[in-house]
C-alpha cells in the first residue's frame, strides 16, 4: 500500500491512515480492472462493518492509499452508490449509507423469491457430484460454527447458497441475490451471532440439501422458505433490539 502523504492536507493524511487500518496491506493485481478490485474491497468492508454506517469516504485519500488515480476509485464508488451502499452528496461528501429498515425488508423479499426459483431448479437438475459439493460445504460450515469462526462461517454460508444458484443453471441468479441481500448481510455483521442461531441454520441447510438430493422441488422450496423466513425474522428482531434509531 502506498503510504505517501504528498499533496494531502492534515485531514486527508488522517483518512489515509484510516484506510490503511481498514483495508490492511492490500496490493491490487493485474488480473482484473482496478475499479472492480476497489469495488470488491470497499463492498466487503461495508458489508463486514469495517466501514460503519455513516462513515465518510475520502476519494483522494483512498486513491493514495491504494496507489491508484482517482478514476478507478470514483468508478467503484458509483457502482456501490447504485447498490445503495454509498451515498454521494454534492458539495458535502461521500458516505457509507445508514442501515435502513426499508432496504432490509425490500432486499429480504427480493432475495426470497430469487432463492425459491433457484432451489426449485437445483432440485430438478443437481448431479451426484454437485450434491456431494453441497454436503462438503455444509459440513465445513458445521466445523466453523463449532469454533465460532463467524466471518469464515458467513463466507461458507454464502458459498453454499452460491452453489445452489449455480446448480439451478441461471447464470445471473447469484449476482442478483448477492445484490438483493446486501443490507441483510450488513445487519448480520453489525449484530454479531446470536447464541444457538448457527445450529438452527445448519439444520435448515441440511433439510434444503436433502430435498435437492431427493429431486423434490416442492420440498426444496419449503425448506428454503423456512430457512429464509427464520433468518429474516431474527434480523427483524435485531433491528428492534439493537438498532432502535435505524433509518426507515
Amino acid at each position: 500500500m502506498n503510504k505517501s502523504s504528498d499533496n494531502l492536507n492534515e485531514k486527508e493524511i488522517d483518512d489515509l491512515k484510516y484506510f490503511a487500518q481498514i483495508l490492511g496491506n492490500i496490493k491490487l493485481d493485474g488480473n482484473s480492472s482496478k475499479s472492480s478490485q476497489i469495488y470488491a474491497l470497499l463492498r466487503q468492508a461495508i458489508i463486514w462493518a469495517k466501514l460503519q454506517p455513516g462513515s465518510p469516504i475520502n476519494e483522494k485519500a483512498l486513491a493514495k492509499s491504494l496507489g491508484v488515480s482517482r478514476t478507478p476509485v470514483r468508478e467503484a464508488i458509483i457502482s456501490l452508490c447504485n447498490e445503495d451502499l454509498i451515498d454521494i452528496f454534492p458539495h458535502s461528501g461521500i458516505f457509507v449509507t445508514n442501515v435502513s429498515r426499508g432496504m432490509f425488508v425490500e432486499g429480504a423479499i427480493i432475495r426470497k423469491q430469487l432463492e425459491i426459483a433457484g432451489v426449485r431448479h437445483a432440485a430438478q437438475h443437481a448431479t451426484v457430484t454437485q450434491i456431494e459439493d453441497l454436503y462438503t460445504l455444509h459440513y465445513k460450515a458445521e466445523r466453523l460454527a463449532k469454533r465460532e469462526a463467524w466471518n469464515e462461517y458467513v463466507a461458507v454460508d454464502d458459498a453454499l447458497h452460491h452453489e445452489i444458484s449455480k446448480i439451478s443453471g441461471f447464470k445471473k441468479l447469484w449476482r442478483m441475490i448477492r445484490e438483493a441481500k446486501a443490507h441483510v448481510d450488513r445487519l448480520r455483521h453489525l449484530a454479531a451471532p446470536i447464541p444457538g442461531h448457527l445450529g438452527n441454520v445448519q439444520e435448515q441447510h441440511l433439510k434444503v440439501i436433502e430435498a435437492i438430493e431427493l429431486g423434490d422441488p416442492d420440498k426444496a422450496e419449503a425448506a428454503m422458505v423456512a430457512h429464509l423466513d427464520y433468518s429474516h425474522e431474527m434480523m427483524k428482531e435485531l433491528i428492534e433490539e439493537k438498532f432502535s434509531t435505524i433509518d426507515d
